[in-house]
């Protein structure tokens, strides 16, 4: 399974919107190589419940993810951008008007691209998982 990590920014619209953007390395095993990607994602979130503390929310979007290390050949111009469908739902819980600690169970499904490499995302494209972390909100 692949393991990922990175930093997000939200910006609120309004009570219930937010819009969520950043940039996300992801470590990915092909059969015999280790792979490098770095991505940004674009998400939708909406709150459906908030108290002082704690929101509950729902999200979806996407990301694209570009393989930048790893790779047969390991040319950055090759390798195919990686494009998913993101949906999920969270609970927040604000440290302070900036800061917050989520966790969210998500479901990714990967679309196909002309890739050589035989990956978890080629065998399996749709993945559920788990992100948990600090987000910055403005």
């Amino acid at each position: 399974m692949p393991i990922e990590a990175g930093l997000t920014v939200e910006r609120r619209l309004n009570d219930y919107i937010s819009i969520e953007s950043g940039l996300l390395y992801t470590h990915l095993r092909s059969t015999s190589q280790k792979l490098h990607y770095i991505g940004i994602p674009l998400r939708a979130n909406f709150t459906f419940v908030s108290t002082k503390r704690v929101e509950l929310y729902a999200t979806v979007g996407g990301k694209a993810e570009k393989c930048v290390a790893g790779a047969p050949d390991n040319s950055f111009g090759k390798e195919p951008i990686q494009l998913a469908a993101t949906g999920g739902i969270g609970i927040r819980y604000k440290l302070n008007e900036r800061l917050a600690l989520f966790a969210e169970p998500s479901v990714s499904h990967y679309f196909p691209t002309d890739s050589p490499l035989a990956t978890v995302r080629t065998k399996r494209p749709t993945n559920f998982g788990l992100l948990c972390g600090l987000r910055m909100i403005y």
